[in-house]
């Protein structure tokens, strides 16, 4: 399976995804890094850079060709660039962090709600919960629910 973490400027993405990554024991990229790899890869100039969901893609690819989980953090996708990875890789699931001071508080709880309803394979949440919760609210929607283990299972 493959979390992308993805937030705007300044919702904790990257620290996020690190944290998750390693509550879960599951391998950590950034798309800084991602990119780079990419960009040595191709050896192409810094103005030849690969689109970002090329790069996004390829990281899933070997990753689901591996059998191995993954955490990805990168700055967020466009909705048309979310749907071309689900639909070329249905393991790939989204968190999408909304940083306290860019959204209204209020919407929140709906924005979330919104998501699930529309696609289960999006969570979206408030940075301000904390890491616990966001890591619990990940575990629960996005990786206990595709096992169909009960978080409270012995």
């Amino acid at each position: 399976m493959v979390i992308v973490v993805m937030g705007e400027v300044g919702s904790g993405g990257e620290s996020m995804g690190r944290l998750l990554a390693e509550s879960l024991g599951w391998e950590f990229a950034d798309m800084e890094s991602l990119d780079c790899a990419a960009q040595m890869r191709s050896g192409l100039p810094d103005t030849g850079r690969m689109p970002q969901i090329e790069v996004l893609s390829a990281a899933v690819d070997s990753s689901t060709c591996e059998w191995r989980d993954l955490i990805i953090s990168c700055p967020a996708l466009k909705e048309k660039d979310q749907w071309q990875l689900r639909r070329n890789h249905p393991l790939v699931k989204f968190v999408s962090l909304r940083a306290p001071d860019s959204v209204d508080q209020s919407l929140v709880p709906a924005q979330a709600s919104a998501a699930h309803e529309k696609n289960d394979s999006i969570l979206a949440v408030d940075t301000s919960q904390g890491a616990e919760r966001i890591i619990g609210a990940v575990l629960s929607s996005l990786i206990l629910k595709r096992t169909g283990k009960s978080p409270h299972a012995a």
